[in-house]
Formats: structure tokens, sequence, C-alpha cells
């Protein structure tokens, strides 16, 4: 996830994005966060749960890079 979150990041300073890119960026690292917390390896159900749960991240993403493009 930290790989991930790095080129997000560098992707949107290359990009030169506004303030809110950031601020989705941070919002989608606690959800990573928190979902690296919560899991249970050891439980298939909750694996696949916050598998799914991996559409709410993509949803956050697409919001911040479009926020992103919003002249501030």
């Amino acid at each position: 996830y930290a790989t991930m979150l790095t080129l997000l990041l560098a992707a949107g300073i290359v990009a030169g994005l506004h303030m809110p890119f950031f601020v989705g960026a941070a919002i989608a690292a606690l959800l990573l966060a928190h979902q690296v917390r919560a899991v249970n390896f050891d439980d298939p159900a909750d694996c696949l749960h916050h598998f799914r749960a991996n559409r709410r991240l993509g949803i956050v993403v697409t919001a911040a890079l479009l926020a992103g493009h919003l002249p501030l």
C-alpha cells in the first residue's frame, strides 16, 4: 500500500494537481491503514469483505483526482 500511495502522490505532484487531491489521498491512506489493522487474514469471509471495500478506496481516489483539477 505504501508504494501505491507514494506513486499516487508523485503522480499528483507531476500533474500539478491542487490541494483537494492531496486531501483525498490522505483519506485514501486512512482507509488503507484501517483495512490493514482490521482484516483478519485467517477468516476468508473477512478477507473478502475487506477486498470488496476497495471499491470505496477507488471511489475516493477517483474523487481526489477529479477534485485536484478544480481551480482554487
